[in-house]
């Protein structure tokens, strides 16, 4: 059971209520919600007297902790090979992230759902980290003395970064703290702020050795990446060349719902997202055929823009009659 909710609706006079709790429960838990509806419930006429509570809804954030911003500051001026390792958590957050990194001189890495935050061509990004990742992002983690983990929850992590590293875990969610690797500083409360509440209070690490090979191997990585984009063998087409006609019609609020399989993983990598773009994918339970019906999905939410599906031949054969549907 991969739910935060799972009811079956036994009279058809609870469904109202049953759904809303449905709702209400995947917003608060961030997580899917399953209601079970039996099809006789279908024929079912109930009065329409159902009082939401939608229009009460709040949200609220906890208030950080000077305490713990304070015990975190050593760590990162004690730091030589130090990284920020970022997650969904700190979407709509780059101005942020940028000021972070680049008043602590720390290369950033991102969990694969958090791909697009960060636009890909920022000198101080490396890319994805573990098995769909990026070769710089990877090397990095696994050579980290301080780990900066902010709004993630990311269940490789402890197959990635080194197993010696320091760690300062941030989050709004407690339950978080230590799941994925050992933590030596805990701060509880928004990724945003936390970071530019560390720049505020901390000195500034002048930008040394470690963080100029970080940026000099990712920008090897690129040119090689893209040593590829015009390649023809003459036996089959590459990747690379496909990426880069995307990339080069991609408009600037494009949106790229991407499937589960090779294509993943070559998605990762080549797609070059400008911070204005969103990228869509089945993380954690990695289901195949998300990308047609995702697309059509994203097209009929946002039908004023841009929308790309990727998918290999096992992950579109599974859902290709979607396409006959619309």
């Amino acid at each position: 059971d991969v739910s935060v909710y799972n009811r079956t609706v036994m009279t058809a006079e609870s469904l109202p209520h049953v759904v809303e709790e449905a709702i209400k429960a995947a917003y608060q838990l961030s997580g899917v919600t399953v209601v079970t509806i039996p099809v006789d419930l279908g024929f079912a006429e109930i009065a329409d007297n159902y009082q939401t509570t939608a229009e009460m809804r709040q949200t609220s954030l906890p208030q950080l902790d000077e305490t713990q911003l304070q015990k975190a500051l050593p760590l990162i001026k004690a730091a030589q090979r130090p990284i920020l390792f970022i997650g969904q958590g700190l979407r709509g957050h780059f101005a942020e992230i940028k000021a972070f990194s680049e008043h602590f001189s720390m290369p950033i890495i991102n969990a694969v759902l958090a791909k697009g935050i960060v636009p890909d061509r920022y000198e101080n990004y490396l890319g994805s980290s573990a098995r769909v990742a990026t070769k710089p992002a990877n090397e990095a983690a696994a050579s980290a003395d301080l780990v900066v983990y902010v709004g993630t929850d990311m269940p490789f992590t402890q197959n990635v970064v080194n197993p010696e590293a320091k760690f300062i875990q941030i989050d709004i969610d407690a339950s978080k703290f230590g799941r994925r690797h050992k933590v030596d500083v805990a701060i509880l409360g928004d990724g945003g702020e936390a970071l530019q509440r560390l720049v505020a209070l901390g000195e500034p690490r002048p930008k040394d050795d470690w963080l100029t090979a970080n940026q000099e191997n990712v920008k090897n990585w690129h040119a090689w990446r893209h040593s590829f984009d015009t390649f023809d063998e003459g036996i089959g087409l590459r990747p690379e060349p496909v990426y880069a006609e995307v990339n080069r019609i991609a408009k600037e609020d494009a949106l790229f719902v991407v499937d589960v399989g090779n294509v993943t993983t070559h998605s990762v990598r080549h797609l070059e997202l400008n911070g204005q773009q969103a990228f869509t994918t089945s993380g954690w339970f990695a289901t195949m055929g998300y990308g047609v019906p995702g697309g059509i999905a994203a097209q009929l939410s946002f039908p004023q823009k841009q929308v790309f599906t990727f998918s290999g031949d096992g992950g579109y054969a599974m859902n290709l009659s979607d396409i006959i549907t619309q």
